[in-house]
């Protein structure tokens, strides 16, 4: 549980806010589609991403439903064999399955391939796991044979683990657990995966040869003391960014509200950093179009969550707030906002008195500051911003009595780099160095202080800088130090984001990640999702 620099504890997990329409979009409805930006690092963001740490790089190794994800091939111009999915696997669910052609002495050799969606670092540690089988139909094949094969970054074809011989166990589970196979991923890149099997059959016209592969894991570790300052890929969220969005996290997940558009229903994902997975949430209690423009996303260190609801340009006066029960797996709405939302909306909680801190409002709307207390479901209007809030507003609990704010994108047309700090005891605000983005603060810019997690981090706010003010998707990464009121800039982010508003950061795990929450016109696909090696 994270724990206040005094003595109550709470979260310190940002959520900026602002799921901002940009200049392309139309200013009294949902954006239009945005046109194709051209990205300054390019097309092929994948090779800046680190090798996966300590996870299962293989997907649905388990063939559960399926075989999506793989594909069958086979080897030799008169090979013939066929591949399948099974329903009948080694456990939860199904399997794949490699069936030869029916006849006397038929030889082949087919194999289910995956290309692993993750660069792996040479000298990484390598553990390989999977279930397989044989079987055969009137008479046992002559020769079989079980191979697991990797292709290398540089086309090279190595067997990593095989069993072989003429009566491999008949239509019995043969398992292979955690074995080292660390010596073969010698390169650094991309590899794919083979479950090959290769056959002569029986010595009759009705012979036919089986196997199936289940349970297929490949656990890399990355070399010791090589990630720190680099991004690493983890899984995607099921769709692209959206026009109300916001990340948010606790102890143990990362969360993720999205609205395409006002007349959608809503979505809500929980990130397991466990098991590098997504899934769906609950949306009971929420109404389509319940985020839009400015949606936060705020854990209060207990059971709940909080979403500003956000409002579009035309919205004139909107200020619902949700709160979700993790427990309970349902949306209620709470007491409304005290003044109107907009794209200039962001919030988190503070571990110093307990309270939930929103800016709120738009270029639009005019901006205002505001303290929820959730024990009693009120608000207070306290000491308004130095200026006003839009695109891109971010505000981060750093410890004790301060709070860390970015302006956000208020002009639409004059880069903005203002970063203030609120004092909770004095309800004051004071101006600190701009954050260093040249192209001004924009869409999707995002703090988060995680310096109750990591005494290591506790002197450091670490930023995103959001798209341009020119509407350019962002890379831009920065770490703020707090006693010396200084920035400087760390790793790009490997996926561009920009044109939706609303928070990207989040911690767990004791790792900072970010979701790329943008469109799908957008370098990576706009649902890329990473992690930060601190």
């Amino acid at each position: 549980m994270r724990k206040s620099l005094m003595t109550i504890p709470l979260l310190g997990v940002i959520l900026s806010a602002c799921i901002g329409l940009c200049t392309c979009a139309s200013m009294t409805g949902d954006p239009v589609a945005p046109s194709e930006f051209i990205d300054p690092y390019g097309s092929t963001n994948d090779a800046r991403f680190a090798a996966a740490d300590g996870i299962d790089v293989i997907t649905n190794g388990g063939f559960i439903n399926d075989t999506d994800s793989w594909t069958f091939a086979k080897e030799g111009k008169k090979s013939n064999p066929s591949g399948s999915w099974d329903p009948s696997g080694y456990s939860n669910g199904g399997a794949a399955k490699i069936s030869s052609e029916i006849g006397r002495r038929k030889r082949g050799i087919g194999y289910w391939e995956q290309i692993i969606a993750f660069e792996i670092q040479a000298g990484s540690s390598v553990d390989l796991s999977y279930s397989s089988k044989t079987s055969y139909n009137i008479i046992a094949p002559l020769k079989q044979g079980i191979y697991i094969s990797i292709v290398k970054p540089n086309g090279t074809i190595v067997n990593i683990d095989e069993q072989t011989g003429a009566l491999l166990s008949n239509n019995v589970w043969v398992t292979v657990t955690e074995k080292d196979v660390s010596t073969y991923f010698d390169q650094t890149g991309a590899y794919n995966i083979r479950l090959r099997y290769s056959y002569v059959t029986g010595n009759n016209t009705q012979a036919q040869a089986f196997a199936w592969f289940d349970e297929v894991k490949l656990l890399v570790s990355d070399p010791v003391g090589e990630m720190t300052g680099q991004w690493v890929q983890k899984a995607s969220t099921p769709k692209a960014g959206g026009y109300g969005e916001s990340v948010g996290s606790t102890e143990s997940n990362i969360y993720v509200i999205r609205t395409l558009y006002t007349s959608s229903l809503p979505q809500f994902w929980s990130y397991n950093p466990n098991t590098n997975s997504w899934v769906s949430l609950s949306i009971e209690g929420l109404p389509a179009g319940a985020f839009r423009n400015g949606a936060t996303l705020t854990w209060d260190n207990a059971d709940n969550l909080f979403a500003l609801g956000g409002a579009r340009y035309s919205d004139a006066d909107r200020r619902v707030f949700y709160r979700y029960s993790i427990s309970g797996d349902i949306w209620t709405q709470a007491a409304d906002a005290p003044a109107p939302e907009g794209a200039g909306d962001a919030a988190d909680w503070s571990g110093y008195d307990d309270k939930l801190y929103a800016i709120l409002g738009s270029s639009s709307h005019g901006t205002a500051f505001a303290r929820y207390d959730a024990l009693s479901n009120t608000w207070d209007v306290i000491a308004s911003p130095p200026a006003g809030c839009d695109d891109g507003a971010s505000i981060t609990w750093t410890g004790g009595i301060s709070l860390y704010a970015l302006r956000g994108e208020y002009y639409e047309s004059i880069p903005l780099q203002d970063f203030w700090s609120y004092d909770i005891v004095n309800n004051s605000w004071t101006t600190l160095t701009p954050i260093p983005e040249e192209d001004g603060v924009g869409d999707g810019a995002s703090l988060i202080w995680i310096g109750d997690w990591n005494i290591s981090q506790i002197d450091y706010v670490y930023a995103l800088g959001g798209g341009a003010v020119d509407e350019k998707p962002g890379h831009e990464f920065y770490r703020y130090s707090i006693s010396n009121d200084s920035w400087e800039t760390l790793p790009a982010i490997p996926f561009p984001i920009g044109y939706y508003n609303g928070n990207r950061l989040g911690f767990t795990s004791d790792h900072i990640f970010y979701w790329q929450g943008s469109p799908t016109s957008y370098s990576g696909g706009g649902k890329k999702f990473a992690r930060f090696e601190l």
